[in-house]
């Protein structure tokens, strides 16, 4: 379910560069790779406090209490011009053989809209929350193609079991989105043709598959 093609950038891609490209790309966060390993990750949120759009907090007289270590690393997350400045280094990943229960239990404990996929420091993709939507849409598309063709398979039956000619048993004919199939045995070449005619004339029904064989061999 995971988005394989993952745009990244590096240490030193300007703030201005990551801006445009979560702009045109409509993405909310982007990797930050050094050396092939994952070392980062900037959010739209990392540039809700910027200098450039007048929303850095001013700080309390409180501050001047605060270890200047932790001031210091404060003034270069906001005021950075690079990724390895802006960037979080805590980054809430999985491994490419986590579940998905793990992975929405992940989001929703740490209220993110995205998880990476990462193996032994590689990233491997992310998952978004439109990854679990497109999944979610594909298992419901199986389902119904599914009844589908519990569907058809139960109209050709109800078809064929009034028909004096069939000798094709009824576990012999298999129907899988859409394609009806004919196996085993058959009485004659008569049958066969009866066979595809009558499930062609089922609706929904895509193409006939003949492989059955002649009583002869």
């Amino acid at each position: 379910i995971m988005t394989t093609t993952v745009i990244t950038v590096s240490l030193d891609t300007t703030v201005s560069e990551i801006a445009k490209m979560l702009l045109v790309n409509n993405f909310g966060a982007v990797p930050v790779v050094d050396n092939g390993n994952v070392a980062g990750i900037v959010s739209e949120t990392d540039f809700l406090r910027r200098p450039e759009t007048g929303t850095v907090k001013r700080r309390s007289w409180l501050a001047y209490f605060e270890a200047p270590n932790t001031l210091a690393e404060e003034y270069v997350r906001l005021h950075g011009t690079r990724a390895r400045d802006v960037m979080s280094k805590k980054i809430r990943s999985v491994a490419s053989d986590a579940d998905l229960l793990e992975i929405v239990d992940l989001m929703e404990r740490e209220a993110i809209r995205r998880v990476l996929v990462i193996d032994d420091g590689k990233l491997r993709g992310i998952v978004c929350r439109s990854d679990l939507l497109r999944g979610m849409l594909a298992s419901r598309s199986k389902a119904k193609t599914s009844e589908e063709d519990q569907a058809i398979r139960a109209m050709l039956l109800k078809e064929l079991e009034a028909q004096p000619w069939r000798s094709i048993a009824g576990n012999k004919i298999i129907v899988v989105n859409g394609a009806v199939s004919f196996w085993g045995v058959s009485g004659s070449d008569a049958e066969r043709k009866a066979l595809r005619v009558a499930a062609e004339s089922i609706p929904g029904v895509t193409r006939v598959e003949d492989r059955t064989i002649g009583p002869e061999l």
